[in-house]
């Protein structure tokens, strides 16, 4: 039985899977399993997983029809062998460091959960790093009981090292005597399944060294999806999150934290007003743009909240004086930088 089954879920990603699988193979622990998840894919993903399954007797390579994102994790779940999990997405990479490090971290205090820091890149189409911005700790952490995970929760989650799946190293022990999944959910699906897996944590560790690279977007390839419920979904989460913080009995230190993000997310759903991809006339763009910025919630977020950049807080002005004439503008605004100068705008975006 390896130690670390390392699961991958692959959709359509040829042109990133040799890099990914090949980063794990260099790894410096090498007790471990890769299963390569393909989920359906309809490009040459599947070849490639059977072709690197061939090559190394720890790759395994599974198929399956199309379920999502979630529903490969799971998979991936019930054939797991090792002692430990490890997600990776297949079109980011990581340090061959990063499975040492963080089983060595569990495994020296008996941990339920190891975290390390991570770098957001934004690459060109030939994987040159044009932007990098680091998410880490100045020091160590080793968090002995819950009732200092839940002292350190709140600051984990402003550092944004709770989210994802794939800067975590979880025990399956624990997986499987509670029965965790990823649930089929519009957004949030890592982030659900982290909230609901520190419910049985008795000690977590966070490792400052940034060990993996998130490939936040690709120069040329730059998201244009549209989503015309983008805000309540939005406000969902948020009352979600809420409730978790309250059973936790962190609300009260959690606050203004989960108002700021609420508002740093719902200006990401004004700017998702002027993607490409939406056919509504600039009349409905305002009318939505209005309802955002009227919403009671929308108010509320903005005036508890506490802004961390001068943008966010020039942005968050004409929102709360409910001026959508200015907010529509400063948003097309946004959306010309978005097209025009996409580095310039994901290095803004990342310092919110």
């Amino acid at each position: 039985m390896p130690i670390v089954s390392v699961i991958v879920p692959c959709f359509n990603v040829e042109k990133y899977l040799y890099k990914c699988v090949n980063r794990l193979l260099e790894q410096s622990f090498q007790d471990i399993e890769i299963l390569l998840i393909d989920d359906g894919s309809t490009d040459n993903t599947g070849g490639l997983c059977d072709e690197l399954s061939d090559r190394s007797e720890i790759i395994r390579a599974y198929h399956k029809d199309n379920g999502g994102l979630s529903d490969a994790r799971n998979f991936g779940l019930r054939v797991a062998n090792g002692k430990y999990i490890y997600f990776c997405d297949p079109d980011d990479y990581v340090e061959n460091t990063l499975l040492s490090a963080l089983t060595y971290d569990m495994e020296s205090i008996n941990a339920d959960l190891s975290i390390c820091s991570y770098y957001m890149e934004i690459v060109d189409n030939v994987g040159k790093v044009l932007s990098s911005q680091a998410y880490s700790l100045d020091e160590n952490l080793f968090l002995l009981n819950q009732q200092k995970i839940r002292e350190y929760l709140v600051y984990l989650h402003d550092q944004s090292l709770v989210y994802n799946a794939w800067n975590k190293l979880y025990k399956k022990e624990i997986i499987d005597k509670f029965n965790l999944k990823y649930k089929k959910i519009p957004i949030g699906e890592d982030w659900e399944f982290n909230l609901n897996y520190l419910l049985y944590c008795n000690r977590i560790t966070v490792n400052k060294q940034c060990l993996y690279h998130y490939i936040r977007e690709r120069s040329g390839a730059l998201s244009t999806s549209y989503r015309s419920n983008w805000f309540e979904l939005r406000k969902d989460e948020h009352k979600c999150v809420v409730e978790y913080f309250r059973m936790l009995g962190i609300l009260s230190k959690g606050k203004e934290y989960l108002y700021r993000r609420l508002a740093e997310r719902i200006l990401g759903c004004l700017e998702n007003e002027f993607s490409k991809l939406n056919t509504k006339s600039d009349k409905l763009k305002f009318a939505y743009i209005d309802k955002i910025c009227r919403d009671a919630l929308t108010q509320k977020a903005f005036a508890n909240m506490q802004p961390t950049s001068m943008k966010v807080r020039l942005l968050s002005i004409p929102i709360r004086m409910n001026f959508t004439c200015l907010v529509y503008v400063m948003m097309f605004f946004i959306s010309c930088v978005r097209n025009k100068f996409p580095v310039l705008f994901f290095v803004l975006k990342g310092h919110r």
